[in-house]
């Protein structure tokens, strides 16, 4: 997995900088930040992760870092994470086999607090009353789509007891893009959509006026089709695209 740089918001990273950590230590990738305009960027902490030794770092604006995130675990790289209010990162992992390995949620103190058994790719989304949607990958037989099996995606959410509640998968919902915008489906078995994102929709005005984008209702992008799209989670259906 790409590594994955999230910038964390002023307050949180004061928040955060409360609790007991080492001094700030030395960047391992400080090349990879450069110099920045004080009086224009913003004054925060990113959460860099994507390492190949896993782990996610906090770094302040001159790549120092404030605190450093490992854990006990066969996870080779650690892909997206995110950062919780109370400082746990939930990350996705790849590890051994072909469709990914696991989501970890991974206490300030570095100890594992949940494993997730999904194979999770890219992104993972947590919901407030503790379950997670997941960003997932599968391989299926769907002939509208091509001959011979495919490689696709679907979406779940997911208990902390590994009990999935729903999934939608991409490739039952594929024809349906072209009510919304013009795509065209390879013919191969590589990765027809390659889904990078998942998120579920906070309340906006854009939600207080139009139902398609309503809090609840989930967010995904489709890398190789160029294409963001919307599902509502009542119904299941793809709404906007």
């Amino acid at each position: 997995m790409s590594s994955a740089i999230r910038t964390v918001p002023l307050l949180l990273s004061l928040l955060l900088l409360a609790c007991p950590t080492d001094e700030p230590g030395e960047f391992p990738f400080g090349g990879l930040v450069g110099p920045y305009d004080a009086d224009r960027a913003w004054p925060s902490y990113m959460l860099y992760s994507g390492v190949e030794n896993g782990g996610a770092y906090l770094i302040d604006m001159d790549a120092n870092v404030v605190h450093q995130w490992t854990a006990d675990h066969e996870a080779r790289v650690w892909g997206y994470a995110e950062l919780r209010d109370d400082g746990r990162v939930v990350t996705v992992t790849s590890g051994s086999g072909v469709l990914g390995a696991h989501v970890l949620d991974v206490g300030w103190d570095s100890q594992v607090v949940q494993i997730l058994d999904q194979p999770a790719h890219h992104d993972v989304h947590r919901l407030d009353g503790g379950n997670t949607v997941i960003l997932g990958r599968e391989y299926v037989s769907n002939h509208d789509l091509f001959d011979d099996v495919l490689k696709s995606d679907y979406f779940a959410e997911v208990t902390p007891d590994d009990e999935v509640l729903w999934v939608w998968h991409t490739d039952e919902h594929a024809l349906k893009l072209r009510d919304f915008v013009d795509v065209e489906f390879p013919a191969s078995d590589e990765d027809w959509a390659h889904a990078n994102t998942v998120e579920i929709l906070p309340a906006t005005p854009a939600g207080d006026t139009d139902p398609r984008f309503r809090e609840g209702n989930l967010l995904f992008s489709f890398c190789n089709l160029n294409t963001i799209g919307v599902i509502d989670l009542d119904t299941m259906a793809l709404v906007w695209a």
